[in-house]
């Protein structure tokens, strides 16, 4: 009777007590490729749940995992994951925004145990102001039984300091804030020439390509003047079009409302040997692009070539833009 009651007591105690949670992260910016280290101090035995809302709006659970699914924590201090782990989280290579979300709970939240978040996002198109996903994930646990904090990180090609950088040494399972498993490899960024303010990537159709899958774009701006110029195989420099630009429209940055750049054909400079590829790009004239900021930070945008037969439209990927591309204002 005696031993119930102190369990009783005890348990009272701990019910009672307010429920703290403190999360940081070892840095803010990091480079794609490494790792990140998640802190956390509670003040009690507490489920643990981790999550990731990425820049492009999924949201992908961290924590527990296919190799470390008991997230009952008892320490009043943990990094996840720890040094004694086979796995890490990796920043992924995706540019921009991603928060860091941290659930304790005195329950056990069934749902998030099932395997298949450990597969694919448990939500998508989440925006970063938005927390009702919180709400529905915890909708079966008590308001007095859970609390949660998050914690903002942001990808870039700068990321920390240079004398900060990480070197991991061991194999691990690599889990991303993308992801996806990868490989670690150098991220090359690629310089901006003189005068580029704007460049980008777009897939070619089978009939025109090459050597390359991709074609690439670059904006000049010379004097108040701004030309496109487009490269259908980037392996190959000396092959391209140019399209003088004659109008735009500036994006605007709050409601994600599009630009756009209108260009007509000046030049073209395309190999002579490649009839296929000539009889594809020559009749092009006329360039329409549009381009906007995400909610994230990252570039989004779309390209279409115009003939007077024929539309080619191809969304953008890996836009990079100067600080004096000012369209984008």
């Amino acid at each position: 009777m005696g031993k119930l009651f102190i369990w009783i007591l005890l348990t009272v105690c701990l019910f009672s007590e307010e429920m703290k949670l403190d999360l940081t992260t070892n840095y803010k910016n990091f480079k794609p490729g490494q790792r990140i280290k998640i802190n956390l101090k509670i003040n009690g035995p507490y489920y643990i749940y981790l999550f990731v809302l990425q820049s492009d709006g999924k949201l992908n659970l961290l924590f527990p995992n296919e190799e470390e699914p008991d997230n009952l924590i008892l320490e009043n201090e943990i990094t996840v994951p720890s040094n004694l782990k086979d796995y890490e989280f990796v920043a992924g290579d995706t540019y921009g925004m991603d928060s860091i979300y941290a659930i304790a709970s005195r329950n056990r939240i069934k749902k998030l145990h099932k395997s298949k978040y450990q597969k694919k996002a448990i939500y998508k198109n989440i925006k970063h102001t938005d927390i009702y996903w919180i709400k529905k994930i915890t909708k079966k646990t008590p308001l007095d039984q859970w609390v949660y904090q998050d914690s903002k990180i942001y990808i870039s090609k700068d990321g920390i300091a240079e004398n900060q950088k990480q070197n991991i040494t061991k194999e691990t399972k690599i889990i991303t804030t993308d992801s996806k498993n990868v490989i670690q490899e150098k991220k090359e960024i690629r310089e901006f020439q003189k005068d580029e303010v704007y460049s980008g990537y777009f897939k070619i159709p089978e009939i025109a390509r090459k050597n390359s899958k991709k074609g690439y774009f670059q904006v000049f701006k010379t004097g108040e003047d701004f030309k496109i110029v487009v490269r259908p195989d980037p392996n190959s420099p000396n092959i391209f079009c140019e399209f003088k630009v004659n109008k735009f429209t500036k994006a605007n940055k709050q409601n994600q409302v599009y630009g756009n750049l209108e260009a007509k054909k000046t030049s073209c400079s395309l190999n002579e040997n490649e009839i296929e590829e000539k009889e594809f790009w020559s009749p092009f004239n006329d360039v329409f692009m549009e381009y906007n900021y995400k909610i994230s930070g990252n570039l989004k945008g779309t390209i279409w070539f115009l003939s007077e037969n024929d539309k080619m439209n191809l969304k953008l990927s890996k836009l990079q833009a100067r600080d004096e591309f000012r369209f984008l204002d």
